[in-house]
């Protein structure tokens, strides 16, 4: 739900914790007309209590919320962004942060990326790499295309590549063109 200063998320499953959210909204017209799950769970109802609990919530703080839940026993918490989580000492301490080089990026970090194993530990070698960024060796060396045939199928659009324009598909300004390619 989004909230005076951020995005909280709110569970009230239970008859109980449903009934203690409704106390906190000052809404226990709510509960009386929808205490069992089978009723929450109905579509129009939900969408009843969903728009209730979003003009409610929009008033609040997160704090504000965290308060009111603790008090009336229903969950709630803070939606954290990632640099919330890089920042937060209890995921650093349960090493849920991992700091590594990218062999096209560089440094980046990722929020517990993989399960934590004992005998056969995770690792990160690479993140997302950028659309079609091995499309040439793909065509051209195991396919066994000519670089005039890939060439076609670019104007054709058949293939593609990232677009320099999303930040987020694409290698970083500064890449040199050859670092992080699996096949040079």
């Amino acid at each position: 739900m989004r909230c005076k200063n951020s995005f909280v998320a709110i569970a009230a499953f239970s008859e109980d914790e449903f009934r203690g959210l409704c106390e906190a909204m000052n809404r226990l017209d709510l509960f009386e007309k929808y205490a069992s799950i089978d009723e929450r769970l109905k579509e129009e109802n939900q969408d009843v209590i969903y728009k209730t609990l979003h003009d409610w919530a929009k008033e609040k703080t997160v704090e504000e919320l965290i308060e009111l839940s603790n008090k009336f026993g229903f969950a709630s918490d803070k939606v954290m962004s990632s640099k919330d989580q890089y920042e937060d000492e209890h995921w650093k301490e349960r090493k849920s942060i991992w700091v590594y080089d990218d062999p096209i990026s560089g440094s980046l970090a990722e929020v517990a990326p993989v399960p934590k194993l004992s005998e056969s530990p995770g690792r990160i070698k690479w993140t997302a790499r950028p659309t079609g960024i091995d499309n040439e060796h793909v065509f051209i060396r195991i396919l066994g295309l000519s670089k005039e045939e890939v060439e076609e199928l670019y104007k054709k659009n058949v293939i593609g590549r990232w677009i320099e324009q999303i930040p987020w598909t694409c290698p970083p300004p500064d890449w040199n063109g050859k670092d992080g390619l699996f096949y040079p």
